[in-house]
């Protein structure tokens, strides 16, 4: 016990020199009781000055319950003596309910009223604990209270008694950290990407003429088209790229009606057209110029012939994430052509994503012939002035590539 004193007199000397531990509450209180145990109120009242006089050194929460049952004792001490026990002991109660009273104490306990709360605010990075006991509110207090705060990994702790409240600068709001953020500005990089697969639809095919002959009649074709394709873009300097797209459709048996209005099935057809052409690419936007040619079907008779159309060709496409669109088109004297197809990834943009689109493609060309007969006659003013119309509608399946940037 002697040894025990001199340990806590050296640290009164330097209060926070040595941390108050929990250990060192709990052996406070069972010495406390031990001594009310023994009638000894100044040992008592030894360790209860010790733990007010350290209480800035706790290293912890204080326990509810240690704590309790040193105001017990401060209680029984005061009562005995004519002094205010129940503060103390209504301090107690609230902290721990479940301390075992004395039942000469518990007949004439009383409890006071609650504490109010006070109107100030815990800061949302503080938390608050009154006699070891977390709280959601300032409560406004009376009677002896060990109070304490944990904020910003620290721990403050003081003794109030007397009416002493909370202090204010505890409670003080957070500086609100302002935090500079520099816009970086990320300059696009044009990517070379693409896609190639196919697609299926139906196709028309119209021959109008203006004076019909059997050398060169009108013509309605109903069937289908399977189409591959490719295209892509390819980075040179700067926005500035090259482009290509090129297509080869296919023309499955089709039903035509001809210059005899009897219905027949065609045989397989092949109508290719590819372009190339210079283009500048932005983040969203493509814009390109080139040529290429075109193929119409267009028939001499009740024959078939794939005509070759030589056509400038201009584009104008967006990408945006998943989803992309592009219009196309050409016109010469002896014909225009034009697209249109949109489409959109199945998952996010990577080397190699499948896409699902649609496609839809016109051709239009003019054209006017002679009849054998005009070729050999002086009649060469004689010919037949036609337009041939050929139009398309896809279902696309596609892997897109590069699309990852």
């Amino acid at each position: 016990m002697i040894v025990w004193f001199a340990t806590i007199a050296a640290a009164q000397d330097l209060p926070c020199s040595v941390p108050l531990t929990r250990f060192d509450v709990r052996t406070m209180s069972e010495h406390s009781s031990d001594a009310i145990a023994r009638d000894d109120a100044l040992s008592h009242r030894r360790l209860f000055d010790e733990l007010v006089s350290r209480t800035s050194c706790l290293d912890h929460p204080i326990d509810p319950d240690a704590w309790a049952s040193l105001l017990l004792d401060e209680a029984l001490v005061r009562k005995a003596t004519g002094g205010d026990w129940e503060r103390p002991l209504d301090t107690a109660m609230n902290a721990f309910p479940a301390l075992d009273l004395p039942p000469f104490l518990r007949d004439v306990y009383s409890p006071l009223p609650r504490p109010t709360p006070s109107g100030l605010t815990i800061p949302d990075d503080a938390a608050l604990f009154v006699d070891g006991v977390l709280v959601r509110a300032v409560p406004i207090l009376s009677g002896d209270h060990v109070v304490q705060v944990w904020r910003a990994g620290n721990l403050r702790s003081a003794f109030l008694e007397d009416g002493d409240q909370v202090p204010a600068d505890w409670l003080t709001p957070a500086e609100k950290e302002v935090v500079e953020v520099v816009r970086e500005e990320v300059a696009f990089v044009p990517y070379a990407h693409g896609m190639i697969g196919g697609g299926v639809g139906p196709t028309l095919g119209r021959q109008m003429v203006q004076n019909p002959a059997e050398f060169l009649g009108g013509q309605e074709q109903y069937g289908g088209s399977l189409t591959v394709s490719a295209s892509g873009l390819v980075p040179v300097a700067g926005p500035g790229s090259v482009f290509w797209d090129a297509d080869l459709a296919v023309l499955v048996p089709s039903v035509r009606r001809g210059t005899t209005d009897e219905f027949n099935v065609d045989r397989v057809g092949w109508l290719p057209q590819a372009w190339v052409g210079g283009a500048a690419m932005f983040e969203e936007l493509t814009v390109g110029v080139g040529a290429g040619f075109a193929t119409l079907l267009r028939y001499e008779g009740e024959e078939p012939v794939v005509t070759w159309l030589p056509q400038p060709h201009v584009l104008l496409g967006v990408l945006q994430g998943r989803r992309d669109f592009e219009v196309s088109a050409g016109v010469s004297p002896a014909a225009l052509h034009g697209r249109v197809r949109a489409g959109a990834l199945l998952a996010d943009p990577g080397s190699a994503t499948m896409r699902l689109g649609v496609d839809t493609q016109l051709g239009l060309g003019w054209f006017t012939e002679g009849s054998p007969e005009d070729a050999t006659s002086a009649e060469l003013d004689r010919v037949r002035r036609a337009t041939d119309l050929q139009w398309t509608l896809l279902g696309r399946l596609d892997v897109a590539w590069g699309r990852d940037r």
